[in-house]
């Protein structure tokens, strides 16, 4: 079981090619990866899964600045003289949209954090260097940086969780504007008097 999960969807999207490494004058082959299986996928070594799943995975071109999926913008300008409870294409939010993003930065945060975390268990002893002139200094030195690490982290951790909050909360609130626009609109009684000009 890998620790990078893939839907089939984006399974089937991957076509990928890892370049061979060189070792001396002689070239690894290139290998090529292309719509794997789940299996195939998971018998992978792990920092290429980590590489496909980064590349591959829901919200992969978020970070993105100049991918054409960004731009601001839509690509479809709306009609501004139509009015209806429904957003014109272009101006439409899809709220599992958001959803699927925060639930895939959730899941991308636990993976990120168990092989940190690993990190926060490593602890180096005099003894382990031999108790040699200096090692005392070293050991301070590694039990500091190790604790400012962990401090970076922790606030990156925040950061990052205060997104995908931020993620859910607006989903909820377009949904729940969108269904009470749909309620207003819905309950007009257009005969009850004259129909304002909204071009």
């Amino acid at each position: 079981m890998s620790d990078y999960r893939l839907s089939d969807e984006e399974l089937a999207s991957i076509n990928h090619t890892f370049e061979g490494q060189w070792h001396g004058n002689y070239k690894t082959p290139d290998q090529v990866v292309e719509s794997p299986t789940r299996e195939e996928f998971n018998n992978l070594p792990e920092w290429q899964q980590r590489e496909l799943f980064f590349k591959y995975s829901a919200g992969a071109d978020a970070g993105k600045w100049d991918d054409p999926k960004n731009a601001l913008p839509r690509g479809t300008e709306p009609e501004r003289g139509k009015w209806t409870a429904k957003a014109e294409e272009g101006y439409e939010v899809d709220p599992d949209e958001l959803r699927a993003l925060a639930s895939s930065m959730q899941y991308k945060m636990q993976i990120w954090k168990r092989k940190l975390d690993k990190v926060a268990t490593i602890s180096v002893s005099q003894a382990d260097l031999g108790n040699i002139q200096g090692s005392e200094e070293f050991v301070g030195v590694v039990n500091a940086s190790k604790a400012g690490f962990q401090e970076y982290i922790g606030a990156i951790q925040t950061a990052y969780n205060g997104v995908i909050e931020r993620l859910k909360a607006t989903a909820d609130q377009y949904e729940n504007a969108h269904s009470k626009t749909q309620s207003t609109v819905g309950g007009v009684d257009p005969s009850a008097g004259p129909v304002p000009d909204l071009s």
